[in-house]
């Protein structure tokens, strides 16, 4: 077939007709399949505009996700780094957990994805209570074992999301 004989192929009424219904038709079924159901969009539609989340981009996720752990990391080693011979022998002592803990519930994660913001909250958590046990509240291995499971935590979401350089 020709240029010419496919152009006035096209000038024919029923193709032009055919070809419309055919992309509405393609329209319809793709828009189709990307619309919940109504009881899907009432349980999932937020109370206000105010509780809708804006999309982020995954790249911010991802320098958040590192400056908390380069932050943790920085706040551990300079606390590691000021400890007397016995305290790095005999573990931390109960002025250095408080002062650890209150500069890791001073990092802001308010830019991090939900997951790992709630991760990175119950390492906290686990370091509060660990400062709570070495006053006395509780077991210290359980609540050093708590750190450690919360800290892995903290590093497999962040896995999830491609880092794992900064997290050694």
């Amino acid at each position: 077939m020709s240029k010419a004989t496919t152009l006035q192929a096209w000038k024919d009424p029923r193709l032009l007709v055919a070809g419309a219904c055919i992309i509405v038709w393609l329209i319809w079924l793709v828009c189709r399949s990307g619309i919940p159901s109504s009881q899907t969009v009432a349980s999932s539609t937020p109370a206000s505009p105010a509780d809708a989340a804006p999309p982020v981009d995954p790249a911010v996720y991802i320098d958040a996700i590192r400056s908390v752990i380069a932050q943790d990391k920085m706040i551990s080693n300079h606390t590691t780094k000021n400890l007397s011979l016995w305290e790095t022998v005999a573990g931390y002592n109960a002025a250095t957990i408080d002062q650890i803990v209150d500069k890791l519930r001073a990092i802001n994660t308010d830019r991090c994805p939900p997951d790992f913001r709630k991760a990175y909250q119950s390492h906290v958590k686990a370091w509060s209570d660990y400062a709570a046990a070495i006053h006395g509240q509780g077991s210290t291995s359980q609540a050093e074992k708590y750190v450690e499971a919360t800290w892995y935590e903290v590093h497999r979401v962040a896995q999830e999301y491609g880092i794992s350089d900064a997290i050694q």
